[in-house]
């Protein structure tokens, strides 16, 4: 666990390890600062980053890791845009922003950037309200795990994802995300919703194919129904996992303990 006082400390050691390839660093509490600023040379073979705390600032030593493919934030509260910094990492394979990693209310996917970018996770950003993804922006994105971010009110450019495979999301949603998944849908792109249940990730099947049929109706009519189908799991799952029985628990949910997703955390 990193002390916020073991700043400098830390990054004068981590420099001296030149063939380091995976770094994970996390703060005592999520309100704790993790201070890597003085970090002048960072390991230049760096391919895994996963930084796990407060930050005052991105990092200037982040964009410059030509060689990371792995890239996670927790508990950041980064009141900028990282997107703008992180964009001309075109190696980056996997990027998670979550629990409040970025404090600001707009993300903003530029035309041509993270080329290779095959999975992305945006989870819990409490402040978030428009996400904006322009066209020739994650270009070869497989997988997309979002929510729930509950002041996202404006989204644009999920038809752009065309080589999207999966996208996973935690509920709640709101009409819009629902909206947009639609089109992701009818390009082939599989919807999977999910809710936590004791802290651990549960598939709900046939939600979207029930909504589908509500796809012309107003937003409060949707989200009339939405909970109407959910309070309906939720109540048969809180019985199940009161009575100790996972295994008829995964057998409501339709899944089993092996098919859990892969999430960026």
């Amino acid at each position: 666990k990193f002390r916020s006082e073991d700043g400098r400390k830390f990054c004068d050691s981590i420099q001296k390890l030149n063939h380091l390839e995976s770094l994970t660093v996390s703060s005592t509490s999520e309100d704790d600062i993790i201070d890597l600023e003085s970090m002048c040379s960072p390991p230049q073979f760096l391919r895994c980053l996963h930084l796990k705390g407060g930050l005052r600032k991105l990092p200037d030593w982040i964009p410059k890791l030509q060689n990371l493919v792995r890239l996670r934030f927790k508990w950041s509260k980064l009141e900028d845009d990282p997107l703008k910094a992180l964009q001309n990492l075109h190696n980056l394979l996997e990027l998670g922003i979550s629990y409040d990693a970025y404090y600001g209310e707009k993300l903003h996917f530029e035309e041509g950037t993270f080329p290779k970018l095959k999975t992305l996770g945006l989870l819990f950003l409490s402040k978030l309200r428009m996400l904006e993804i322009e066209e020739g922006a994650l270009s070869n994105l497989e997988v997309l795990h979002m929510g729930p971010c509950p002041q996202l009110k404006e989204s644009s450019g999920f038809e752009h994802l065309r080589n999207l495979k999966e996208l996973l999301c935690e509920i709640p949603i709101n009409f819009l995300m629902f909206q947009n998944f639609q089109s992701l849908r009818a390009a082939g792109a599989s919807i999977q919703l999910f809710h936590r249940i004791n802290g651990v990730l549960h598939r709900f099947e046939g939600i979207m194919e029930t909504l589908e049929f509500m796809r012309d109706h107003t937003e409060e009519e949707w989200k009339s129904e939405f909970e109407n189908i959910l309070s309906i799991h939720f109540e048969a799952a809180e019985k199940l996992v009161a009575s100790g029985s996972l295994q008829e628990l995964l057998r409501l949910l339709c899944i089993s303990k092996n098919t859990l997703p892969y999430i960026p955390s």
